[in-house]
């Protein structure tokens, strides 16, 4: 994986709507994007979103989420 992000930054879209993604349908999409001089964030970013991710009762939860404030306490209440 390459960083050549000018600015550290985060876009999350959960949409009612599932989105084809390749052969499978999502409702959430998270793209992340790194400068080289804060790499260091990746992992502390990334392995945790990672990992609760990976359980399909989170996922569920997140998909709750009304609006940025509910999404953000709802990835703090799964960590």
């Amino acid at each position: 994986m390459k960083m050549y992000a000018n600015k550290t930054g985060i876009n999350i879209i959960i949409s009612d709507q599932p989105i084809q993604w390749s052969d499978k349908s999502v409702n959430l999409v998270i793209m992340m994007c790194f400068n080289k001089n804060e790499r260091y964030m990746f992992n502390e970013i990334y392995e945790p979103i990672t990992m609760i991710l990976s359980e399909s009762e989170n996922v569920k939860k997140i998909l709750t989420s009304k609006d940025y404030d509910e999404f953000i306490q709802n990835l703090v209440d799964l960590l």
